[in-house]
């Protein structure tokens, strides 16, 4: 059970760690490039800024149910049913603006050289 508790928190350090690496080098990379507008940039990845603190609450929560000095980890449910109640909606509203991005997908491709 300790190895899957620590595979969920790795898990959850990685995908922080992923969220901030498209933000950063992909959005600020297409914006600079001037590839896409402001506007777009946020339209295509400004919803992942929504889902950073929920996973990043998830994160620290775990972390501090771990031990420092032995690495085991307390029981791990009522974090994640708390974490469970908050991250519907961040999700909810990624999704709704992937759909917003897939309507405006030619506006937003006209720059993109291929």
């Amino acid at each position: 059970m300790q190895e899957a508790i620590y595979e969920i928190l790795c898990g959850e350090e990685d995908l922080l760690d992923d969220l901030h690496l498209v933000q950063k080098t992909y959005g600020e990379s297409l914006r600079s490039f001037k590839i896409l507008t402001q506007a777009e940039v946020e339209m295509v990845f400004g919803g992942l800024r929504n889902l950073v603190p929920v996973h990043r609450e998830l994160f620290d929560a775990l972390r501090g149910l771990r031990c420092s000095q032995t690495g085991v980890s307390e029981p791990i449910g009522k974090a994640v049913l708390q974490w469970v109640a908050r991250v519907q909606e961040p999700y909810v509203q990624y999704c709704a603006g992937l759909i917003e991005v897939r309507i405006d997908e030619p506006l937003i491709l006209r720059n993109v050289v291929l």
